[in-house]
């Protein structure tokens, strides 16, 4: 089967691709390689699922109909296994291969391995697809009904949605943390007093600095050793430790991988007719004229909307260049935390830190030597308006 316009991974990032294709070309053939056997689903409603505050299927985004509709083939539950961009053919865990005229790498990521082996059976539970989130609400009520602890292991996003999970549930939370805070590179002193305050008073226990070195799960409980030797039981365990991208097929290929598949400013690599979007992608940034990954929902949507249109555009002059301000942004048990600009960036970056009096929310601005991001304007105006939590940076943009 040939596909004028092929593209593996079915996320966000790969659907926003077909569909933006669509909008340009009505008659191109489109197909999508999903690893999942459903359809597009939102990996951010998936903590208020597991909580219980949204139904199943309103996690759901597209239906059979949709991909009708726009005349995309879904061949879900089929994997590409290799690729060969000299012949322009993928190869699929059933069916043999496929042609491409065109190919989007929208493979995303999957769980980080954890150190310590795993089995199927542990109660061990990640937050990553539809499937982990219904074991994950089967185990949260078997621990409510038990009364007993959740235990995780992350100090990032995953961690504190699980933590919502557990108080959600009326269960006490003990996470384990490697580094010194949560969000360690991103998170100032300040930030993370106000954050671990709110944690303590919804009864969440930190243990920062600790390493966990042996697991036992049981049919109804699970245990932990730490490091310095100390036993630790509860009804379940969350992993929130990362993702590894899935560029393993794409290594020895010709496409360049570094951290993820690395692409230029258009979301193309260096193959004419193979673009990369989403939490694979090592896009070139405009913005910061290096190349950067940024995982998140909204950037992959961003990216895979951008690569579609680049696909199906006429030339390359055509071609749009992706250009995003990074935003990160979570609210915690109704503390909410927000990170704008490269927040990887190390602390004595230029930067503004915005908290509210009831410490119910925290905000970091990155900067660039003194100027806006995106424009580049100086910001020396506007700086003392900045640190008043209560200032709208929209106003910013009226007052240029």
């Amino acid at each position: 089967m040939h596909y004028d316009y092929l593209i593996i991974g079915g996320g966000i990032a790969g659907v926003s691709a077909a569909e933006a294709i669509r909008s340009v070309d009505a008659q191109g053939s489109i197909g999508i390689l999903s690893r999942e056997s459903g359809f597009l689903y939102s990996r951010v409603l998936l903590p208020r699922y597991v909580r219980g505050s949204v139904e199943r299927e309103k996690v759901f985004l597209r239906t059979p109909d949709h991909y009708a509709r726009f005349n995309i083939d879904l061949h879900a539950g089929i994997s590409a296994v290799a690729v060969n961009f000299d012949t322009q053919q993928v190869h699929v865990s059933v069916g043999g291969a496929l042609t491409f005229g065109k190919l989007l790498i929208a493979a995303g990521g999957m769980p980080r391995r954890w150190n310590i082996p795993i089995n199927e059976n542990d109660r061990v539970v990640r937050l990553h697809t539809i499937d982990d989130a219904d074991r994950a609400r089967t185990l949260f009520q078997e621990a409510h009904e038990r009364k007993q602890d959740v235990l995780l292991v992350g100090g990032g996003f995953i961690s504190l949605e699980f933590i919502g999970c557990a108080v959600a549930y009326g269960l006490r939370a003990r996470c384990f943390i490697r580094e010194r805070k949560f969000f360690d590179e991103w998170l100032d002193e300040k930030g993370w007093n106000l954050l671990y305050t709110n944690l303590a008073h919804h009864g969440v226990e930190v243990s920062p600095e600790t390493e966990l070195k042996e697991l036992h799960s049981e049919s109804d409980r699970v245990q932990v050793v730490t490091a310095g030797g100390d036993t630790v039981e509860g009804g379940v365990l969350g992993l929130g430790i990362g993702i590894e991208r899935n560029y393993g097929i794409f290594q020895g290929t010709g496409v360049e991988v570094q951290r993820g598949i690395v692409v230029d400013q258009f979301l193309q690599t260096a193959h004419e007719n193979v673009w990369a979007a989403g939490d694979i992608a090592e896009y070139f940034d405009v913005i910061f004229n290096e190349h950067r990954i940024v995982n998140n929902w909204t950037s992959a949507f961003l990216q895979g909307r951008t690569a579609g249109m680049n696909m199906a555009a006429a030339s390359r002059e055509d071609q749009r260049p992706f250009q995003a301000v990074s935003v990160y942004s979570i609210t915690s048990l109704g503390f909410q935390i927000t990170f704008l600009g490269r927040c990887e960036a190390k602390d004595n970056a230029d930067n503004i830190v915005r908290t509210w009096e009831d410490a119910r929310g925290y905000e970091r601005i990155f900067f660039e030597g003194g100027r806006f991001i995106e424009s580049k304007e100086d910001i020396s105006s506007f700086k003392n308006m900045l640190w008043d939590p209560n200032y709208d940076i929209k106003n910013m943009a009226h007052a240029r």
